[in-house]
């Protein structure tokens, strides 16, 4: 099958240094391409005013962890074939006056006849269209959807496009064979706000299949009461790793440790935050540091918690969960129906102080065998999360909505 996959964020080797763009559709790809699927990528950023490529790097900084998103850099401008890791790539940017709003039409339609004169050079006629994030994409699969008779998906990285123009976004999936977001919460949200008859199908992520083999399960750290405490992300405000340390620190005479790995924006206010509460002595801030370092960090660790909103799915939670740890995450959020709380980890109001107290508590309170019992389901349900059953599961999702 001809698969054409329309995204506005892909890994590229000719992005900036510090660049954080997903890898998620790339996984995908991969996957599709391994059991015979013919696969382009096309590459639609979004470009804006060319003067704000060159803001000071601290400016950028702070943008991106206001807003959770990655920032462009002039390379992106690039236009043409730019294949990455062995997939073929053609990359158009598209650009947008105004952040945050719906892409021009006409600037759309302009795009689209350049996507389909490369199509057309390449001989490849697509049997299925699957677009990631929606602006431009959205707009720019019904422009193409016209030129080509074949199935056409979308899924939502995120519902600010259906709030801000509901009735628009629904004129525009009125004829789409299948809708999907990142999470089960959002699908909820996204049928409600665009009135589908649907809900929409949840398009999950998955873990590299060799990480099955490279986390061994040890279930005699266990033995011990729970006290190391994991947290792995960007230190951005979103993360909510200073509800980590407000919950952790009511615990005053418990003898616990919290390692704190990942860099960012919000590092030495977390810092700052510590030394209030007078933990700072409990705390320990890796910052960024190689994965092999991370991975023995994890497997020594028995909890990993990481209750952030505005988290479509994160694999560090999968991955926690292969490497034995009771993964709390947040609810209405990703990984809220992959993680039955109580069951194979816990859920918990995203940055809620006293919600994420209350389950500590109760998880301290368990004995290591109902603990091991949690841990061991939880390592269960990340395997059959790999790459290659999410891959399957993603199309077959879409045959069947």
């Amino acid at each position: 099958m001809n698969i054409l996959v329309v995204t506005s964020i892909y890994p590229r080797d000719d992005a900036s240094e510090g660049s954080t763009a997903t890898k998620v559709v790339h996984y995908f790809v991969k996957e599709w391409e391994k059991i015979g699927h013919k696969v382009i990528v096309i590459h639609v950023p979004n470009r804006i005013f060319y003067f704000t490529y060159f803001l000071p790097l601290n400016i950028r900084e702070k943008l991106k962890a206001k807003t959770g998103n990655e920032f462009p850099d002039k390379t992106m401008l690039k236009k043409g074939e730019i294949p990455y890791d062995g997939v073929t790539v053609f990359r158009r940017p598209v650009f947008k006056m105004i952040p945050r709003t719906l892409s021009n039409d006409i600037l759309v339609s302009h795009c689209a006849h350049d996507v389909e004169s490369y199509l057309n050079e390449k001989k490849f006629i697509p049997d299925l269209i699957l677009g990631h994030w929606e602006t431009p994409v959205i707009q720019l699969i019904n422009h193409l959807s016209q030129s080509y008779v074949c199935k056409k998906s979308i899924v939502f990285h995120g519902n600010a496009y259906a709030v801000r123009y509901p009735e628009k976004i629904s004129k525009l999936l009125s004829d789409y064979d299948a809708i999907g977001t990142r999470s089960y919460g959002s699908s909820l949200e996204l049928q409600q706000i665009l009135n589908l008859k649907k809900m929409p199908f949840v398009c999950y992520s998955g873990i590299p299949d060799s990480y099955v083999d490279l986390y061994k399960p040890d279930y005699a750290k266990f033995q011990r009461p729970i006290s190391n405490f994991l947290y792995v992300g960007t230190l951005i405000a979103r993360k909510n790793c200073d509800s980590i340390i407000k919950a952790l620190a009511k615990k005053k005479d418990a003898d616990w440790h919290l390692d704190i790995v990942g860099d960012g924006a919000e590092k030495q206010n977390l810092v700052s935050l510590a030394q209030s509460l007078n933990v700072d002595t409990k705390i320990t801030f890796h910052g960024k540091i190689a994965r092999e370092k991370v991975i023995e960090i994890m497997q020594k660790s028995q909890c990993f918690i990481m209750n952030s909103r505005g988290e479509v799915f994160g694999l560090v939670y999968l991955e926690a969960m292969l490497a034995n740890c009771i993964t709390i995450a947040s609810l209405n959020e990703g990984m809220d129906g992959i993680i039955t709380s109580g069951k194979d980890g816990f859920l918990v109001h995203a940055g809620n102080v006293d919600d994420l107290t209350q389950v500590l508590d109760r998880l301290c309170a368990l004995s290591s065998l109902e603990v091991i019992k949690i841990a061991k389901e939880g390592y269960k349900t990340a395997c059959g999360f790999t790459d290659s059953i999410v891959a399957k599961k993603y199309l077959a999702s879409i045959d069947s909505w």
